[in-house]
């Protein structure tokens, strides 16, 4: 019981935050950023997702191709938070978010 399959589970989470229209990028990406500091032992769970997301949809239409993937929104919007996390010298942060992002 509480046993989750990461192959399984990475795909459905994406699936689901495409989905989800109330979320946007930047709520996402703070997510991201809490989930990171605050967990660091899932990170490669964690990039595994974002990478899941800066894929298009398979089932999204050519004309939308030259929108930017909810992947590298939230990626761009999470280098935001590392810079102010920079800024501020949140060391374990800092550190953490590196973790994440290499």
């Amino acid at each position: 019981m509480g046993e989750v399959d990461p192959v399984q589970e990475v795909p459905r989470l994406a699936k689901q935050l495409r989905e989800e229209p109330a979320l946007n990028a930047p709520v996402i990406a703070e997510g991201f950023r809490i989930a990171v500091t605050e967990q660091p032992f899932k990170i490669p769970y964690y990039a595994a997702l974002l990478r899941e997301l800066y894929d298009p949809p398979a089932d999204a239409e050519e004309s939308t191709s030259s929108s930017p993937t909810l992947g590298r929104q939230i990626l761009e919007d999470f280098w935001k938070g590392f810079q102010a996390s920079l800024d501020k010298l949140v060391w374990r942060e800092m550190r953490l978010s590196v973790s994440f992002l290499m």
